[in-house]
């Protein structure tokens, strides 16, 4: 029966199974084509085109806080390859060490490429224009000066011909100031000059928006667990994004960043002239009180700093103990905030809940930028790298780190930017939800790793850490971590449907683990982009359901993995994943060598429903597929009776297609069934090596709805859409 539907297809698709067969022959086989060819389709009809008249379509247009790529993503679902390489790319440029080590930008550039011109396109990356470093004898009084008269503390104003003796000038810490070394002196005096311009363009960018909400949005709390299926709506967030002028923030966070970078820049010249191993700046410490927060300045020893009014603090060595609030804007008043702690094994913490720290942004620009050290960071949410319209970075260079935190934090974003980003080390992870790289409603939310053996966890478990998905029982947590992006889907409560964010996970080297629960690992939402990239290594992905490469309702999830043995393992109820789409979902998992195992129990790997597109392929390698007997999945799309007759209400669904496809281009591989009960695996019925099929098949009652799903297994497949793209780090041939 097998082989004679095989003939039958051979005659009825114009012999592209002698295509496959000739692959050794002619050594590149484009995959897509070929599939495409078989189905009578081109690249020209996948993706999503939306009509105003596609009655109840949610237009993405229309869709509130939408980010700008979208639409043109959502048209063209083969640039999500590329799309996803330039977060690699700029990774793999400007986090390394060698780039670091020679160059003072590339903490702006990675702001630049990872966050901001994904959500505005006004800049370009090519500077911030910070002032000069000053040259002057007494850089560090003139710069507290220039702060205190563009913070009203110092003004020209006289009575009676006698000048003011109110508010307090600066010469009461002449005394102090003097202390400091004057190469010192001068590394502070140009922080706080480029903390002084970013804090005038704060200004500028809130000028608009009432004081009063302000407030407000420094009181939400819970946007992960609220908004996906919209049961909170707070009005605020859209005044917000109304009111505010988002260039002159980014500016202003963007400068921030720089001033920041470029001290740390000026430290490393000071290190390798010595000026750092005097002893008498082992003790120094230098405090003082500004209109926009305190400045602090602390020697090599080991430190204790607990700070909730930092406008900035440099830290020049030892193993240090941060607590309360380090390079976080978490009041209106002091809407800037960076911290630079240039060496030593630190420790950061901060058991307070909705106490934002550790490189966080709430409509300002928190910055947390660590040289070098074994750190360890711990924290209760909205941290390490964390954003409420506005920026939150956390950047560690160096050194084996471990970071904890519950929700909204290590690189989360909502209406604003949330990187976190680490340099060398064999780094570890720790989360409830909402982060290593999460897009909330309007945000954009990154975890770059550059180097080393890295675990990332987030808890699976509802039991452990509540956010019970039933999608499995309420066993297993809503995760939204490890490159997802979520919207507010507020289609069934309010109204208020607001488009999700761009979450993002790139990882350049190293054996690295994944593991999470429900909405995980390269996985959209409603509107959002989530996705997941890793360089090279053996890897091992542990998930649940809805993750790996999957998403649900007009959203985007991907998977990139260039080189390595990896292995995708689906836990629980083990399904709508790897390469999964539900309800007009762009689902790609991109594989491009190594011997690979795919496993999962239901609807999985390469499969569309409610007309997605999902696409599993293998490039390289002797791969393993294996799912529960009976199961959509290897390269399959559903049925259902609208896609043939029309919903008159809403007819949508007959103006579209499915395409579910998995394309294997190399190695010896096996695709396998487990039977109930105990009865093994079996190989199976359609799916196999050097082979083309068809789900549904043609003849079958489900066929002919435009609904498609093609397997295709054959030697030296290449997709050439991608070719021109080398892997970024990969070593395997």
């Amino acid at each position: 029966m097998r082989r004679a539907r095989e003939l039958a297809l051979c005659l009825t698709m114009g012999c592209v199974l002698s295509a496959v067969a000739a692959a050794e022959a002619e050594p590149e086989v484009d995959l897509f084509g070929t599939a495409l060819d078989a189905i009578e389709r081109d690249r020209g009809d996948l993706g999503y085109r939306a009509k105003g008249y596609w009655n109840r379509f949610p237009l993405p247009e229309e869709m509130p806080h939408i980010l700008p790529f979208f639409t043109d993503l959502f048209a063209e679902p083969l640039h999500i390859y590329d799309f996803t390489r330039t977060f690699a790319e700029a990774t793999d440029r400007y986090l390394v060490a060698d780039y670091r080590a020679a160059n003072a930008d590339a903490l702006h550039r990675l702001l630049f490429y990872l966050g901001v011109s994904r959500r505005t396109a006004g800049f370009r990356a090519y500077s911030t224009n910070l002032a000069p470093p000053d040259s002057s004898d007494a850089p560090l009084l003139g710069a507290l000066r220039s702060i205190y008269e563009q913070g009203g503390w110092i003004t020209d104003a006289a009575a009676f011909g006698q000048r003011s003796s109110w508010p307090e000038t600066v010469e009461p810490l002449a005394d102090e100031v003097a202390a400091i070394p004057p190469d010192l002196q001068r590394v502070l005096a140009d922080l706080l000059t480029g903390l002084g311009d970013a804090h005038h363009w704060w200004e500028i960018a809130v000028r608009n928006v009432p004081h009063e909400t302000r407030q407000q949005v420094f009181r939400i709390r819970g946007l992960g667990e609220s908004q996906p299926d919209g049961t909170v709506y707070y009005p605020e967030m859209d005044d917000m994004a109304a009111l505010l002028d988002e260039e002159s923030l980014m500016y202003a966070a963007m400068k921030a960043a720089a001033a920041t970078e470029r001290a740390r820049a000026q430290l490393d010249s000071l290190d390798a002239r010595s000026v750092l191993d005097d002893g008498d700046i082992d003790d120094l410490h230098f405090e003082a009180e500004t209109p926009f927060g305190r400045v602090v300045l602390s020697g090599s020893d080991n430190d204790r700093h607990d700070y909730r009014d930092l406008f900035c603090l440099v830290d020049l060595g030892g193993d240090d103990h941060y607590s309360g609030v380090v390079g976080a804007s978490v009041t209106p008043w002091i809407p800037i905030s960076v911290a630079l702690d240039y060496s030593g094994d630190d420790r950061y913490t901060c058991d307070e809940d909705g106490l934002a720290t550790q490189g966080a942004g709430v409509v300002g620009a928190g910055v947390l930028l660590d040289a070098s050290g074994d750190d360890r960071y711990e924290s209760r949410n909205m941290s390490q790298g964390a954003a409420l319209f506005g920026l939150g970075v956390l950047m560690d260079e160096s050194g084996n780190d471990e970071y904890d935190s519950r929700l909204s934090s290590q690189g989360a974003g909502f209406f604003g930017i949330g990187l976190l980003l680490d340099g060398d080390g064999d780094d570890e992870f720790n989360l409830h939800g909402d982060g290593q790289g999460f897009g909330g409603v309007g945000g954009v939310g990154v975890l770059a790793d550059a180097a080393g053996d890295d675990r990332y966890y987030c808890e699976p478990y509802a039991e452990k850490v509540g956010r019970a998905d039933y999608h499995s029982d309420y066993l297993v947590a809503a995760s939204h971590a490890q490159g997802v992006g979520s919207g507010r889907r507020g289609d069934g409560t309010d109204g208020h449907a607001w488009a999700g964010g761009l979450g993002v996970l790139v990882d350049l080297d190293g054996n690295d683990h994944y593991e999470a629960g429900n909405w995980a690992q390269g996985t959209g939402y409603w509107f959002g982009t989530g996705l997941l990239y890793d360089g090279d290594g053996d890897d091992v992905y542990r998930s649940v359901y809805f993750t790996q490469a999957s998403g649900a309702h007009y959203a985007i999830g991907a998977i990139v993995d260039e080189a390595g043995d990896d292995r995708h393992e689906l836990f629980e109820n083990a399904g709508a994943g790897i390469a999964f789409g539900w309800d007009y979902t762009h689902a790609l998992l991109f594989d491009r060598s190594g011997d690979d195992h795919y496993e999962a129990k239901i609807i999985s790997l390469g499969l569309a429903e409610i007309r997605s597109n999902a696409f599993l392929v293998d490039l390289e390698g002797d791969d393993t597929y294996r799912l529960n007997e009976g199961q959509l999945g290897f390269g399959a799309s559903d049925y259902r009776e609208d896609y043939r007759v029309p919903d008159m209400r809403a007819p949508y669904n007959s103006y579209t297609a499915c395409f579910g496809f998995l394309l294997d281009g190399g190695g010896k591989d096996r695709y396998l069934v487990t039977r109930p009960e105990g009865g093994g695996t079996i190989p199976h019925e359609d799916a196999r090596n050097d082979a083309l099929w068809l789900l549904p098949d043609r003849g079958t009652e489900s066929w002919g709805a435009e609904n498609f799903g093609v397997g295709l297994d054959c030697e030296g497949g290449v997709v050439p859409d991608w070719e021109p793209y080398a892997p970024v780090r990969a070593t395997a041939p």
